[in-house]
């Protein structure tokens, strides 16, 4: 065999090792990857362009990733007529317990996401692969997605609102028909009168929504008694010892409202009554401390003595003359009886005028209704006359208690306050008790009502 032919024989074989040592080292570094036990990592380069510079780089940055470093280096080289190119190989080993997302982004369990045009969906690396869904498609909205709607009504007409969706539908509900009020009955608010009581009183009101009356029907305590027929009647009273009556009226209960006189006013002796007696005081204004002398004219009356009598009808004395001192200022009255049914009139009475002193605040106090019986229907007038004797109030007030309503009043002028009237009042429906008050000092007047009678 010639030279030529075994430096070829020769070179082939050099080139024919070469491979098979690149071939032995990438069989040496590719099962490392294969296996999946760690992440792995080659580089390098190609001669004459390795250096140590370039490999301590890339052994660096193995180290900041957590790996092992390893290298490999093929010198170059000639063998007979055959060359090749040395070069330098190496690698980095991350072992699977220092690897993070931030190394390693794929590795399982790593985050992902899909995403299209206007959806994202998200789900973790798993084999390589990203397990998260497909991304919903994208909905085209209606053009007036946004704008304010309102709901179908419910059966009284209520609306709700809302906003247009993204498909064209309205968010507003319907709202039930539970809000709905009542229906109301067409003649709601109209007047109406409660349903009557024994008597036949109503009270007024308005219909509510269901028709009902909102006036409530009077008590029976409102209806006036059930009076006799001959309520009304003038009647008198019993006698007292000396034959003396009072004028009144009969009663709903048929009592007569006069009272019996009182004894006091019978006077002894005997003789017939003289109503012509009357008194004069010794002077009409006096100051308190001053003895006040009344005398009975005439003298000799058929009564005589006289006896006297004050405005409460207290007895004062006997005799054709009376004479007292007044220690406390007011206006006092006196006047005489002769004994035997005969006096001097109320409009005659003897009247002094004390001046100075404080009132003694006794009365009487006086007030009479006229007539003190109404008919139902309200039309009656009726008309006050009061009076106030020896009082300490500066004024005396009228007052209707059924109502509390004051009516009237007067101011006190030296203890007293003469007749006054207050009236003509009306609209009385039902028994009203009227108040004359001074201070401390009251008097009541009852005004009845009438009965009505209905046929059965």
């Amino acid at each position: 065999m010639n030279a030529t032919r075994v430096n070829t024989i020769k070179s082939q074989l050099l080139v024919l090792a070469g491979a098979i040592a690149i071939v032995l080292l990438c069989a040496w570094i590719a099962p490392d990857m294969a296996q999946g036990a760690h992440q792995s990592w080659t580089g390098g380069c190609v001669d004459p362009y390795c250096n140590a510079a370039d490999e301590a780089a890339a052994a660096a940055a193995c180290a900041a990733d957590g790996g092992s470093f390893w290298s490999y280096y093929v010198p170059s080289g000639c063998e007979g007529v055959v060359c090749y190119g040395g070069g330098g190989y190496w690698g980095c080993d991350i072992p699977d317990a220092v690897q993070t997302c931030a190394t390693n982004p794929t590795m399982d369990g790593c985050p992902c996401t899909k995403a299209n045009a206007c959806n994202t969906t998200s789900g973790s690396y798993s084999g390589g692969n990203c397990d998260a869904p497909e991304p919903a498609a994208c909905v085209v909205c209606a053009v007036t997605a946004g704008n304010a709607c309102t709901s179908s009504p419910n059966s009284c007409g209520m609306t709700g609102g809302g906003s247009i969706q993204c498909d064209g539908s309205c968010s507003a509900v319907t709202p039930s028909d539970s809000s709905c009020g009542p229906v109301c009955v067409a003649t709601t608010g109209n007047a109406c009168n409660s349903s009557p009581n024994s008597c036949g009183m109503t009270d007024s009101g308005s219909i509510q929504c269901d028709g009902s009356c909102s006036a409530s029907t009077p008590s029976d305590t409102l209806c006036p008694p059930v009076c006799v027929p001959t309520t009304g009647n003038a009647c008198t009273s019993s006698a007292n010892s000396c034959g003396m009556t009072n004028s009144g009226s009969v009663e709903c209960d048929g009592s007569c409202s006069a009272g019996t006189p009182s004894e006091a006013l019978c006077g002894g002796g005997g003789g017939g009554s003289d109503p012509s007696v009357s008194c004069s005081p010794t002077a009409s204004t006096v100051t308190a401390g001053t003895s006040v002398t009344f005398t009975a004219t005439p003298a000799d009356g058929a009564g005589a003595p006289y006896t006297w009598i004050n405005g409460a009808g207290g007895v004062l004395g006997t005799g054709t003359t009376y004479s007292q001192v007044f220690n406390t200022a007011g206006n006092v009255r006196v006047r005489a009886n002769d004994g035997a049914g005969g006096t001097t009139p109320a409009s005659g009475y003897c009247t002094v005028d004390i001046s100075g002193g404080a009132c003694a605040n006794t009365g009487p106090l006086d007030i009479t209704a006229s007539p003190n019986r109404v008919n139902v229907d309200g039309t009656t007038e009726v008309t006050l006359t009061w009076s106030a004797e020896d009082v300490a109030a500066a004024s005396c007030t009228v007052t209707n208690l059924n109502t509390s309503t004051q009516i009237d009043s007067a101011t006190v002028s030296s203890c007293d306050i003469g007749d006054e009237t207050t009236g003509p009042i009306t609209g009385l429906r039902s028994q009203t008790t009227f108040r004359l008050q001074c201070g401390a000092l009251t008097k009541d007047v009852v005004v009845n009502v009438i009965p009505r009678y209905e046929e059965f």
